[in-house]
């Protein structure tokens, strides 16, 4: 893929924030939109792309659970 070709990425079970930062680095202009449940995890995710001084990053703090019914 070419750097200007991803405009958004998805990074579901974000952690700490390392995928996100990977991709953010391989994707400059890309948006992602992390999700983390678990709180400590996000905070440090939060802090993580604080240091990185990273933008286009939206952070969420939300558990998903996918039923097959």
């Amino acid at each position: 893929f070419q750097k200007d070709t991803i405009k958004t990425i998805i990074d579901i079970g974000a952690n700490i924030g390392n995928y996100t930062i990977a991709l953010k680095n391989a994707y400059p202009t890309s948006t992602i939109h992390s999700f983390e449940p678990n709180s400590t995890n996000y905070q440090r995710l939060v802090n993580n792309i604080k240091l990185n001084k990273f933008t286009n990053i939206n952070k969420i703090s939300i558990f998903m659970h996918f039923f097959n019914y």
